[in-house]
């Protein structure tokens, strides 16, 4: 198991007991290593600077005391940002509803690498998505998925 693995699961469950979802860990060695630490709300409220203050404190207490990274290094925790990851099944799940970026492995049936719309659904791994340029519904399955995102939309 890879060191972003090890973290990711020795922060999962403490940090979800404090109402926070571990969108994705990013660690790079060298002489100081960085560890990165992405969280989300399960409330959909946007994450504050009070909600990193709090799950970098839990995530620096965890990682001493397991001992996660050797020696120095500097933790960083913040938001996805604008574009949150889907990466599992549940995030998709989550999120339904949603307008998001989904690109493939490799081009569809279609020719197409790239699917924005509205999630509608996944069941059975295959995920529904409605396209917002011409309403229709593509279906995309879930190991054919490269990189997905939720797409921020701000009207004014």
């Amino acid at each position: 198991m890879v060191l972003g693995d090890k973290i990711a699961s020795a922060l999962k469950d403490p940090l979800e007991d404090k109402g926070y979802d571990l969108v994705k860990v990013d660690v790079v060695l060298g002489s100081k290593a960085s560890v990165e630490i992405f969280i989300d709300r399960f409330d959909n409220q946007p994450v504050s600077i009070d909600d990193c203050v709090a799950a970098s404190q839990l995530a620096s207490t965890i990682l001493d005391v397991e001992d996660l990274v050797q020696g120095k290094y500097i933790l960083n925790v913040s938001s996805p940002g604008e574009s949150r990851p889907l990466r599992t099944e549940k995030d998709f799940k989550r999120f339904c509803g949603n307008e998001v970026t989904v690109e493939l492995v490799a081009p569809s049936e279609e020719g197409k690498k790239k699917v924005k719309g509205t999630l509608l659904k996944i069941e059975n791994a295959i995920v529904y998505v409605k396209e917002a340029k011409n309403e229709s519904e593509t279906k995309v399955n879930f190991g054919d998925i490269k990189k997905a995102s939720v797409r921020r939309v701000f009207k004014i």
